[in-house]
């Protein structure tokens, strides 16, 4: 075979897999709704208790508006994990799309939570350093 003719046939598989791959997603939907409507509700629901115990409306004890970030946080992860199971058996998971969702919303999560507990350390009284 000459050398344009495995360009030909490279170039023929690779539109074969491009096209597959639009055909596949084409009519699939997204499958992550739960995801968004879980954490949706849990901070919604979390930023709630925040600004009643803020108002003096409820006592959240000595943790204060920390107790009900910290518990949507934990919440929130161990069901994820939870649905992530149900999710995989879902026709169309395994979609272009989804799979892209998937890692995106995954990717941000762990940045989001790191960000949150790096934040949870830094935190402190810098007076004496001049900061207010």
């Amino acid at each position: 075979m000459s050398n344009a003719q495995q360009e030909r046939t490279d170039l023929a598989g690779d539109l074969a897999y491009v096209r597959a791959l639009a055909e596949e997603g084409r009519d699939a939907p997204l499958v992550g709704g739960a995801y968004y409507l879980l954490w949706g509700g849990l901070m919604g629901a979390a930023a709630l208790v925040a600004f009643l115990g803020l108002a003096g409306i409820v006592s959240l004890g000595r943790g204060g508006a920390f107790v009900p970030w910290a518990a949507a946080g934990v919440i929130g992860w161990a069901v994820s994990m939870l649905l992530s199971r149900r999710h995989a058996r879902k026709p169309g998971t395994f979609t272009l799309g989804n799979r892209t969702a998937a890692a995106t919303w995954l990717a941000v999560g762990l940045f989001m939570t790191a960000f949150w507990i790096a934040l949870i350390f830094v935190h402190d009284d810098f007076t004496a350093l001049g900061v207010p």
